[in-house]
Parts: structure tokens; sequence; C-alpha cells
């Protein structure tokens, strides 16, 4: 099977690289360039799971064309992710230094299960990843939502921090 199928990719490169030298002649009889590739690709393409090696095996094919472009990486969208995973774990530290000063939970939801770390560091790993989950998929649609929703939320995080951070230092005072 796996024979067959490096035969059959063998065999069309072979073919595209005999036919790439007339393919400006036959464009005006059959059609664009592009139709012959794809029709000369098809075998090929069977064989190959992702789109990214497709189009490396069309440059293999035709040289000439450009080289794939790497996709970008938004440092600033990553940035806030990381400060809000950072924010998170401050308040998770921050909480349980608090109650085991003598503080009690202020938080209603969570207030039930902070005897139990585990739970309580599952829940907010959850939540944590959902939100970024819900993040990434609103910014498929609509990055500068994302970004208004992520900032909102780290803004609120920051002073959820900045609560626990002045509670822990009036329990250390006291």
């Amino acid at each position: 099977m796996a024979f067959k199928k490096l035969r059959n990719g063998l065999i069309a490169l072979a073919v595209a690289g005999a036919v790439s030298g007339s393919v400006d002649a036959q464009t005006q009889e059959r059609g664009t360039g592009a139709e012959l590739e794809q029709l000369l690709l098809m075998p090929i393409q069977t064989q190959f799971q992702t789109d990214k090696e497709m189009k490396l095996k069309r440059i293999l094919i035709n040289p000439v064309e450009k080289p794939l472009e790497e996709e970008k990486t938004d440092w600033v969208y990553h940035g806030l992710e990381v400060s809000y995973i950072a924010l998170n774990a401050a308040d998770l530290a921050l909480t349980y230094g608090a109650l085991n000063s003598g503080a009690k939970e202020g938080n209603p939801i969570m207030k039930n299960v902070m005897h139990n770390k585990a739970l309580t560091a599952l829940i907010k790993t959850g939540a944590t990843g959902f939100v970024l989950y819900a993040g990434r998929k609103i910014k498929e649609e609509n990055s500068t939502a994302a970004y208004a929703f992520l900032t909102a939320i780290n803004l609120i995080y920051v002073g959820v921090v900045y609560n626990n951070y002045q509670v822990n230092l009036k329990l250390d005072l006291e």
C-alpha cells in the first residue's frame, strides 16, 4: 500500500517535471496554469494531509513559486494570555495565604470548595482555560473584541489580586 502511494507520487512528480516546461504553451489551449497544476497534483494531494505540506510539494514542483511565509505570532495577544494566567496564579496563592492567616473567602462561588486545594486548583485551571479558549474563538471572528475581552478580564484580575494583596498585608500587620 505504501509502495503504491510512493510510486504514484513519483510518477506524478515525473509527469509534472516533464510537463512544467510546456505549461505555458498548453495554457492557451486547455486553461490556466493553475488548473493544469491542480490536475497534476491530484494524485499527490491524496497522500499528504495538510495544506502546508501540499504547498511545499507545489514549491518542489515549481521552484519559481515564492516559498511559504511563516505565520506571524501575535505577541501582544499572547502577552495578555500569559498575564491572565499569572494573575490567576497570584490570585490563588494570595487567597490561600490570606485564608491561612485567618481571612474568609469572599467569593461566594468558591467559598464551599476552598477547603480542598486540589479541587480549587482544578476549578481555577478549568475556568482559566475556558476563558482563554473563548478568547481564541472570539479572536477568530473579531480580533478587536478579543483584545477588549482579555484586557477587561486582566484588569478585573488586577483588582482582585490587589485586593488579595491588601488583605494579606493587613493580616500580616495584625
